[in-house]
Order: C-alpha cells, then sequence, then structure tokens
C-alpha cells in the first residue's frame, strides 16, 4: 500500500509541474506497473486495470498530501483493495490464492 502511496504522491506533484508548463513526460514512473507485476497480474489484465487505476489515482489532485495525509492514505488503500478483487490468480500458486481470498473477504466485509 506504501508503494500506491508514494506513486500517488508522485503524481500529484507531476501533475502540478505539467500545469505549470513543464513537459513532465520524462520523468513519469511506472511504479504502478511494478505493482502490477509484484502482485501477479497476467498480461491480458494489466491494460484494462491500468485505465482502472489511472482513473482512481487522478482523485489525488484534489487532496491536499501534506496537510491531508490520511485522506491519500484511504485513497492508497481503496486503490490496493480494488486491485485485489480484480485479481485472476494463477492456479499453480495457492498461498496467492488464499491470499487473495483472505483479502476479498476482509474488504467485502468492510465495505457493507
Amino acid at each position: 500500500m506504501n508503494l500506491i502511496l508514494d506513486d500517488l504522491k508522485i503524481q500529484k506533484h507531476l501533475h502540478g509541474l505539467y500545469h505549470s508548463g513543464l513537459d513532465t513526460t520524462p520523468l513519469n514512473t511506472s511504479i504502478h506497473e511494478s505493482l502490477f507485476l509484484i502482485m501477479g497480474l497476467e498480461k491480458e489484465q494489466t491494460e484494462r486495470i491500468t485505465e482502472w487505476y489511472n482513473r482512481q489515482a487522478e482523485q489525488v489532485y484534489t487532496i491536499d498530501v501534506v496537510n491531508r495525509g490520511e485522506v491519500a492514505r484511504k485513497l492508497a488503500e481503496d486503490i490496493f483493495n480494488g486491485l485485489v478483487l480484480q485479481i485472476k490468480p494463477v492456479r499453480k500458486n495457492r498461498l496467492a490464492i488464499n491470499w487473495i481470498k483472505r483479502k476479498r473477504r476482509r474488504f467485502r466485509m468492510f465495505s457493507k
């Protein structure tokens, strides 16, 4: 979750720099792609989930991450939980499958 929070903070700063007139293209990171690899997302899922992730991450543009850090942390947590719900686990990895099932159950329990 801290990786997502760091990515959100970076995106917020790059967004501000872009609107100040700076070309931020060479500064863009691929943290979310690394996160997807760590979470075990399959290639066919990546494009759809990247679009979803970017839409969710845009919410950070309206958050004051310095004075309202808890709001940014909540957004990162919501994004993480959303990613967990979208993972199609690879059948070979029993540990990952059980971990994902526990996360899904926990997230659904708190969502009600």
